[in-house]
């Protein structure tokens, strides 16, 4: 039978042998019997023929469509390992191992150079010519099988998407109903996080890789525990998902059925962001440029680089190559700009009543924060206790290091919670009206507040105001283009920018200010 009878031992008396089992889905390895039936003629195949098995490679829920699989690399490297011992490769069939023509005739090459032979127990066709082309045929076969599944699979989901549900797992935040034409729905254990991370997003004061610190010590973790890498908070803030819609196949639905984490406009803001922060991004490099990114060439309208040299530093154009400005000067002309800037006493009254406005929304917005950790907390509480009661049993079969493990992390995040908890209950988490009016008072004075920021905090400050600064070699910087909410405040007369600001060469007084003013500013100024 499968030609065993044949097979010469390579070392010994008996046949050394691996068998490879493998399901397509997890589903099958939860619901489904094919694992059980694919041990049970494995079992039966080496208990006849007095089989020496090697090893098992068990490979639940993953797709066969390439090689490019941790399981089959394991084994193909134990073959490799083995290959002075190792007599046979059983699989059920040939499908289980690859659904691609050129992978299959790959792994039978590898085997055969190392003398090991690969026995489907379904669908044998033993040696020869014949024999080889059937198998082929057959691998052929399950290729094309693997094809028409894919494709029916993708209608499918593709039908779900444009019913509004999302195919497939649900993303971070969310939790899968796993009933029929049943949406996704927030995981009441994270939605607060996604919302926090969004809005710490929106203030335009956080970096992401910031907000993934600042969520760690939150407690916000992945389902090992460990901290979510800011590549993920990323992904989070670049997906409509969590405003109420949804993106498949390359066509993005702005409403789903699901129920939206945060408001459906963050998504837009969330983008917009990105390439606000992009324009006048700190990337680390040798040299702060305060216009990287701004300054535009009035000649020809192409963006200028920075050029530092041991003599002299300039903003050149490329393609004008007389237009090179003073970097020391055009610092100087944007300096003066924020000195002759001047927001009218009705401009910093309505930001005055914005600020109260958060504040009183602070008084509304904590106590939900409290509420959500308090949660936290209990859930946290009942995880901590069943793996208390199972270390503490008595059972000898339970891995107690293995529960340690586990039980760590979670009180490691309990007492984070705690801590917030502490912190939230206190009064001064709140805005105060000292704080609010120092803000008005940076702001009244925003050239001496602009000469107190270092020179990151200037670039960053920057964004706010202008989009565009355009040069050129004899009067420097001949104008700005505003960004649209400070050119609307210009037009409803509520800041005024004084007229001869390009001449003002003055130097002014630094004033030394508290960081949060500069800080509270920021927030207000991006919201």
């Amino acid at each position: 039978m499968y030609g065993l009878e044949e097979l010469k031992p390579k070392v010994g008396t008996k046949l050394k042998a691996v068998d490879y089992e493998r399901v397509s889905t997890p589903g099958q390895v939860v619901n489904g019997h094919s694992m059980e039936v694919q041990k049970k003629m494995f079992t039966t195949l080496v208990e006849q023929h007095d089989i020496e098995v090697l090893k098992t490679f068990e490979d639940p829920g993953r797709s066969a469509r390439d090689l490019n699989r941790r399981d089959i690399e394991e084994l193909m490297d134990f073959c490799d390992d083995n290959a002075a011992v190792l007599d046979v490769v059983f699989v059920q069939d040939t499908s289980r191992l690859c659904r691609n023509v050129q992978d299959h005739l790959a792994l039978k090459a590898f085997l055969k150079k190392r003398n090991i032979k690969l026995i489907p127990l379904d669908g044998y066709f033993g040696e020869g010519d014949e024999a080889e082309f059937a198998d082929v045929v057959v691998a052929a076969i399950n290729q094309l099988e693997s094809r028409r599944t894919a494709k029916k699979t993708k209608r499918v989901m593709k039908a779900l998407a444009e019913k509004g549900i999302k195919p497939g797992m649900s993303g971070i935040g969310y939790l899968n109903s796993y009933q029929k034409d049943k949406p996704i729905y927030p995981d009441p254990e994270r939605r607060y996080f996604i919302y926090d991370i969004y809005e710490l997003w929106l203030t335009g004061n956080y970096s992401v890789a910031s907000i993934a610190d600042i969520e760690f010590s939150k407690g916000f973790r992945t389902k090992s525990g460990g901290k979510v890498q800011k590549n993920t908070i990323t992904n989070i803030l670049k997906n409509i998902l969590y405003a109420g819609g949804l993106k498949y196949d390359g066509v993005e639905y702005e409403k789903a059925a699901h129920e939206a984490i945060v408001p459906p406009d963050w998504y837009n803001r969330s983008l917009a962001m990105f390439e606000k922060k992009n324009k006048g991004a700190n990337r680390n490099r040798k040299h702060t440029t305060l216009l990287a990114g701004y300054c535009y060439c009035l000649k020809c309208g192409r963006q200028m680089a920075a050029e530092y040299h041991p003599r002299a530093n300039y903003y050149s154009c490329g393609s004008c190559e007389k237009t090179n400005v003073p970097l020391e000067k055009v610092d100087k002309k944007v300096r003066a700009f924020f000195h002759g800037t001047v927001f009218s006493e009705k401009a910093l009254e309505n930001l005055r009543n914005v600020l109260y406005e958060v504040k009183a929304e602070q008084g509304i917005s904590v106590p939900e924060q409290l509420k959500t950790l308090r949660q936290r907390r209990d859930i946290l509480d009942k995880k901590m206790k069943q793996l208390e009661d199972k270390m503490f049993g008595g059972d000898d079969l339970v891995d107690s290091e293995r529960l340690k493990e586990r039980y760590k992390p979670l009180k490691e995040e309990l007492k984070q919670v705690d801590e917030q908890i502490a912190q939230m209950d206190k009064p001064s988490t709140t805005l105060k009206d000292s704080e609010i009016e120092k803000v008005i008072k940076g702001m009244r004075n925003i050239g001496e507040l602009y000469d107190a920021m270092t020179k990151i905090q200037q670039k960053q400050f920057l964004r706010f105001f202008i989009s565009k600064a355009f040069l050129e070699k004899e009067r420097l910087i001949t104008s700005f283009e505003y960004v649209p909410e400070f050119k609307a405040l210009i037009s409803r007369d509520l800041v005024r920018i004084k007229s001869n600001w390009l001449a003002c060469w003055n130097d002014f007084r630094t004033l030394e200010i508290e960081s949060f003013v500069y800080e509270e500013a920021l927030a207000v100024l991006s919201a």
